[in-house]
C-alpha cells in the first residue's frame, strides 16, 4: 500500500523554483527522509505534504486520495513533530494544554481519552500538568 505519492510536484516563489518535478512513492512501513543543504526544499516539501502550503503544480496523494488544503479528514490522519513550532506559545505552556490546542484544531473526538493515551504511551503523563521551567 502506497501512503504518500507525489506526481510532478513543483513549488515556485516568484521566479525561484524551490521544488521542481518531485515524484515520490512511500509505502507503508518505509522510512523516508529528506536530506540536503539549507534552501534545498526540504521544509517546503514537508509543508506541501502536510497541507500547509499549496503546490504551484503537481499532485499529492495521501492514503490513495488526492490531497488539497481543505481535506480535513486526511489531515486528521497525518502528523509531524516540527523542530520549531510556528505558534509562539512561549515556555509556559504545559504538555496537556499543548495537546489540547491541537486536538481542538483538528476536532479530535474523545479528546481527553486520546491525550491521556498518548501521554501514557510516551511515559510523560506524570508531567502533563507542569509547565517547563524558564
Amino acid at each position: 500500500m502506497i501512503l504518500i505519492q507525489t506526481f510532478h510536484l513543483t513549488k515556485r516563489f516568484g521566479n525561484f523554483i524551490a521544488i521542481d518535478d518531485l515524484n515520490i512513492h512511500i509505502k507503508k512501513g518505509e522510512i523516508y527522509g529528506f536530506l540536503g543543504p539549507n534552501g534545498a526544499g526540504k521544509t517546503t516539501t514537508i509543508k506541501m505534504l502536510l497541507g500547509l502550503l499549496r503546490p504551484t503544480s503537481g499532485i499529492i496523494k495521501i492514503l490513495g486520495e488526492e490531497f488539497t488544503l481543505n481535506k480535513l479528514h486526511i489531515k486528521k490522519k497525518i502528523g509531524v513533530v516540527p523542530e520549531k513550532h510556528p505558534l509562539d506559545l512561549g515556555s509556559h505552556i504545559n504538555a496537556l494544554d499543548y495537546l489540547s490546542l491541537f486536538t481542538d484544531m483538528y476536532m479530535v473526538s474523545q479528546k481527553k481519552e486520546r491525550i491521556s493515551y498518548l501521554l501514557k504511551k510516551v511515559n510523560t503523563r506524570i508531567f502533563a500538568r507542569y509547565a517547563p521551567k524558564t
